[in-house]
């Protein structure tokens, strides 16, 4: 079941021009985050995923962590409104990968940026919903 926004019982106007739904499902062939300790822990991540604006560099959706999982499954979906200024920004959808750290930054382990005028004109998206899929590579290294 997909989430969509409603409203209330009485109509209200909207300024959005669109809305992009993220399907997030799995993630693998990352690098461990976390460093090994030789004969008593392997590498590995606590894998998470945010989603947002790339200039506004703010996140509006974030998976749930996963933690010390490098093969995660998420099945989460954002669903997020795309209003003028996004368009007159030229702004680019941000899909990151992220390792969660309790004592440090969390670390960056890869990320998709897709123009939003790129989703929105497309000659698919005339008045309806459409499907692409997209993903990244991260360099896999090992502690």
């Amino acid at each position: 079941m997909t989430n969509v926004p409603t409203g209330d019982d009485f109509k209200k106007d909207t300024s959005a021009r669109g809305v992009v739904v993220v399907k997030i499902i799995r993630a693998f062939d990352f690098k461990a985050a976390d460093m090994s300790i030789p004969l008593i822990r392997k590498g590995s991540s606590d894998p998470y995923v945010s989603v947002g604006w790339a200039k506004f560099g703010k996140p509006l959706f974030s998976t749930r962590v996963l933690v010390d999982e490098m093969h995660p499954w998420w099945q989460e979906e954002a669903v997020l409104l795309v209003g003028p200024q996004e368009l007159d920004a030229e702004e680019n959808l941000r899909i990151q990968l992220w390792d969660s750290d309790r004592s440090t930054a969390d670390d960056d382990l890869g990320r998709i940026e897709i123009p939003i005028k790129a989703l929105m004109k497309n000659e698919k998206s005339n008045g309806k919903m459409w499907e692409r899929t997209d993903s990244f590579q991260a360099m896999k290294v090992s502690f």
